[in-house]
Formats: C-alpha cells, sequence, structure tokens
C-alpha cells in the first residue's frame, strides 16, 4: 500500500494529502515488499509506482452523504422498535409468572384455611366455625355443608375406574352408569370431599380362594385374554370381558381395605362403591350379575387377617344372596341375614326356613317378604323387632352389609318401594350394632338416579347427619306374617 494513500483508522472518510512525506520513524515500521533498492539505498519514487493506492468509497455528493445517515437513522430506529417489543414481551412474561405464583399461594392459603375449618367442625361446635365474612363463597359452601351435615364421623370411599371398563357389548342393567351416577352425585354434593378416599387394589389368589374354588378364579382370570371387543357369558345372566377380571378382584381387595382401614381405626364406617356385585356367587359357581362374591371374600379376609372371630353380613338387594348363603351357611362364626322378595323371584332362594346347617344352625336368617310394594314400615318393623335384637345378640366384631337399591321405589329390577329415607333409617340401626365397625358394599340397584339418591342418603347418616324424619305406622299385614314366620 502507498505510504501518502494511507488512512486514519478512527475516521475512515479523512484521507491524507498525497503529497505529504511520511515520518522517518513510519518507514522503518512498514513492509514494503519487494521495493527496488538503488545503490543500497530505498528507492520511494518505485514503491510509489508500484503500489496503488486504497479507494475510499466516500460520499462525495451532499445526497449520498443525506441516504446514508437516512439509512443508520431507519436502522436504529428498528433496532429500538425490537428492543422494545422484547423488553414488553420480557414484562408480560414476568408478570404472568408473578400472577400463577400468587395463585399458587392463594390456592394453597385457601386448602390451609379450609383444613383448619373442617377441622374445628369436626372436633367441637358450631361456635368454633369462623366468621362466614372471612371466607369467599367455596369456602362458605364447604363449610356450611358440614356444618348442617354435622360431620363428627370419619367416613371412608373406595371406588376405583377400572371398574367401569366390565361392560357387556349389549345393553344390560349392570352398567357402568351405576358407578358413574353415583360418583357424580357424591361430587356434586360435596359428600366426596366430606369422605376419606381409601385405596383400592386387586384381591389376592390366596384371597379369593378363601371363599372360591380354583375353577371359579381360573375361569374370571382367563377372561382377560378376549379380544378386547369380545364377550362371554357365564350362564344366561353374567358376562366377562377382557377387563372383568381385574374388575373383580378389585372390588373384592378394595372391600377389603375398606374392612381393614375400619379395624385400624384410620375411619370409623365407610362405603365400597363397587362393581360387578358379588351375593350370587356360589364357591364355585358364577351367577346372577356376580362373579366373585365381595362380601364374603372380606368377611374371611377380617377373620383371617384382622383378628376379627364374628361377622354380621346384613344383606338387603331385594334378590335373596343365595352365594352368601350358602358359602357361610355352616359357620357359626358368620351370621348371614338377608330380607328379599320371596316367591317366583330371582334366584327362587332365602326361604324363612332356611336357618343354617350343622353347626351354623341358627346362623342364617332370613325374611322373604312375599308380598310386592313393602315399603319403609314394613322394612324398619323388621329391623326393629327382629334383625336388630338378634344381631345384637350375635355381637359381632365387624359387620359387613350387602346394601343392593333395588329394593327402592322406582326400581327397574325390584317390585318394593323403600324410600331414600327409609335406607337411611336402616342404615343407622345397623350401625348402632357395632359403632365404628361397619361397612357398606354396593350390590344391586338398576335405576340409576335412584340408586345414586339412596346411596346419598346412607353417606348423610354415616358421616353423622340428622336422621330424616319418617312417618311411624305399623307394618303391612303380609308384612308381620312374613316377618313372624
Amino acid at each position: 500500500m502507498s505510504i501518502a494513500s494511507s488512512t486514519t483508522a478512527s475516521d475512515p472518510h479523512t484521507v491524507k494529502d498525497a503529497s505529504q512525506e511520511p515520518p522517518t520513524e513510519l518507514l522503518s515500521e512498514l513492509s514494503l515488499g519487494e521495493a527496488p533498492l538503488k545503490d543500497g539505498k530505498l528507492s520511494l519514487s518505485s514503491a510509489t509506482q508500484e503500489v496503488e493506492p486504497k479507494k475510499v468509497n466516500t460520499p462525495n455528493k451532499p445526497e449520498e452523504k443525506g441516504n446514508v445517515e437516512k439509512l443508520d437513522k431507519e436502522q436504529s430506529k428498528e433496532e429500538k422498535k425490537l428492543l422494545k417489543e422484547e423488553k414488553k414481551k420480557l414484562k408480560q412474561k414476568e408478570l404472568k409468572e408473578k400472577k400463577a405464583q400468587k395463585e399458587k399461594e392463594k390456592e394453597k392459603e385457601k386448602e390451609e384455611k379450609k383444613k383448619k375449618k373442617m377441622k374445628k367442625i369436626k372436633k367441637g361446635t358450631e361456635d368454633d366455625i369462623v366468621d362466614v365474612e372471612t371466607m369467599d363463597e367455596d369456602e362458605e359452601s364447604d363449610v356450611q355443608e358440614a356444618k348442617r351435615l354435622h360431620v363428627l364421623k370419619k367416613t371412608g370411599r373406595m371406588f376405583d375406574p377400572a371398574m367401569l371398563l366390565h361392560e357387556d357389548a349389549d345393553d344390560h342393567p349392570e352398567c357402568p352408569g351405576r358407578l358413574e351416577a353415583i360418583m357424580k352425585m357424591m361430587k356434586k354434593t360435596s359428600l366426596y370431599d366430606a369422605c376419606v378416599e381409601i385405596e383400592a387394589r386387586e384381591a389376592t389368589k390366596e384371597e379369593v380362594e378363601r371363599v372360591h374354588s380354583t375353577d371359579v378364579r381360573e375361569s374370571i382370570v382367563k377372561s382377560s385374554f378376549l379380544p378386547k371387543s369380545d364377550t362371554i357369558h357365564f350362564g344366561p345372566d353374567t358376562f366377562a370381558n377382557s377387563y372383568t377380571s381385574k374388575a373383580a378382584h378389585i372390588a373384592a381387595g378394595g372391600l377389603c381395605e375398606l374392612v381393614k382401614a375400619t379395624v385400624e381405626g384410620h375411619i370409623e364406617n365407610g362405603f365400597a362403591f363397587i362393581r360387578p356385585p358379588g351375593h350370587h356367587a356360589e364357591a364355585d359357581k358364577i351367577m346372577g350379575f356376580c362373579l366373585l362374591n365381595n362380601a364374603a371374600i372380606a368377611a374371611r379376609y377380617a377373620q383371617e387377617e384382622l383378628g376379627m372371630k364374628k361377622i354380621l353380613i346384613l344383606d338387603w338387594d331385594v334378590h335373596h344372596g343365595n352365594g352368601t348363603e350358602h358359602i357361610f351357611e355352616k359357620d357359626p362364626s358368620v351370621l348371614y341375614m338377608s330380607v328379599h322378595k320371596y316367591g317366583n323371584f330371582y334366584p327362587g332362594t332365602g326361604a324363612n326356613k332356611d336357618c343354617g346347617k350343622e353347626e351354623g344352625s341358627g346362623f342364617n336368617v332370613n325374611c322373604g317378604f312375599s308380598a310386592s310394594g313393602m315399603g319403609d314400615r314394613d322394612y324398619l318393623a323388621l329391623f326393629k323387632y327382629l334383625f336388630v335384637p338378634i344381631a345384637k345378640e350375635f355381637a359381632p366384631d365387624f359387620i359387613i352389609v350387602s346394601a343392593g337399591f333395588d329394593c327402592a321405589a322406582g326400581d327397574k329390577l325390584g317390585p318394593m318401594k323403600v324410600s331414600t329415607a327409609g335406607f337411611a333409617h336402616m342404615a343407622s340401626l345397623l350401625e348402632s350394632v357395632a359403632p365404628g365397625r361397619i361397612v357398606f358394599a354396593l350390590e344391586g340397584g338398576y335405576t340409576l338416579d335412584t340408586t345414586a339418591d339412596c346411596v346419598e342418603a346412607v353417606i348423610r347418616v354415616l358421616l353423622g347427619g340428622t336422621l330424616p324424619e319418617i312417618e311411624e305406622e305399623l307394618p303391612s299385614a303380609a308384612a308381620t306374617i312374613n316377618i313372624l314366620s
């Protein structure tokens, strides 16, 4: 590069005069490549001829300079705009995070308040409840519901969605909708949160085979290998699909867990929302919508694993629990009592004269109503004057209720007329026999909303709610004959 045409590094638009002589010190530092020597001296004229001056793009005209400045300004403006947008995004993100954190803290605080208030209600009187003016609407609703129910007891609930997958390919009264209607009611009425959740599990081979034959258990297990869309039938009325084995084992095992939680004092009572039902299942036969006898499996579990010596199984399903009766008919350690429709009605068993066999004689009590249309007055008379006195004399260590709601007024498979209030009173009478040692297991009940309403009435009693008023009447003549016979 020619010395005469070098530019100042700090300002590319300023060009030095080509005629200026470079300083001697600078010459000594420059590399001139192959510049010719003359008499041992550097020929500057030759060097300057060989090296072309570097051209500098400098706007010579005023309009060109203006364009550059304009471009610089536009670029600067665009950068400022991008920077502003970036700052805005960061600010919005920061605000969003702060808001989410605030809501999280608020929710946590709300939950803590709710727990404290519910604890106060459970422990003591209504005077302990904080002023409702300090609560939001949701908290007030929850507290007022608990206050209205006088929640003094811990009630367990057991449910697993796997039981909803047991379904017939054709329309069948024992359908998933039965449990769906109950769970919908529980959440809508706040009873779901008022109860303690008990986690379900599958019954073990040992637990099942304490009651059922190996053939029965293996027949159910084999259904797991069916194609997803296939259904098989055990007899004319009991179906199975690829999900049935798991559902049946969860129903039985989940009830065992509910019994265990009660015996160990984690809860005072409980309700198992289970299907398929169980009381028709015999030791060696699947029938009547039932695969495994849930109540029987739980009773043996209570005896073998939890040390409960004497078990009462009370069955108020409109159909007689033939399976439960036959499993325990020779066993004096299990008292089975059943009220049901008798005479030309499924399954045709449960005559009043059937009182057990051998050592179990006297430990099987049937009351088969021969007439249809039996209602609250008939059922409550039976409980007050026959079932409860016998139960108290037996003095069970634990009670399992086979709670079928097909004896409710309006059920499509049952001809009886028990009201929701009637079920509440029956539950209360049974609880008085063994306070803190009673659980209920769903059996029948096939009109969905009716079943859900009846379950609600029982749950409210278990939680310590006030019993609904019911008219005191003498039982019908037909019921009186059956009760006394």
